[in-house]
């Protein structure tokens, strides 16, 4: 996972929109979990119409590679 990475997410509160957006940050501080390690991952998106709201839970996919 690298920073300029496209990311394409929904969010609970309007599951027929899709956005989309580009990974700007990896943070190296890892949060651990129930022995799971994982990192935050800040993405930058449009938001269209003002929809997307602090605290929204998303699904996203990050795009690792295109041919």
């Amino acid at each position: 996972m690298r920073e300029g990475q496209r990311v394409k997410f929904t969010v609970d509160a309007f599951p027929d929109d899709n956005f989309t957006g580009v990974v700007t940050q990896v943070r190296k501080q890892p949060e651990t979990a129930n022995n799971v390690v994982a990192y935050t991952v800040i993405a930058e998106a449009d938001n269209p119409g003002g929809k997307l709201l602090p605290g929204m839970t998303a699904n996203a996919d990050i795009v690792l590679e295109e041919r």
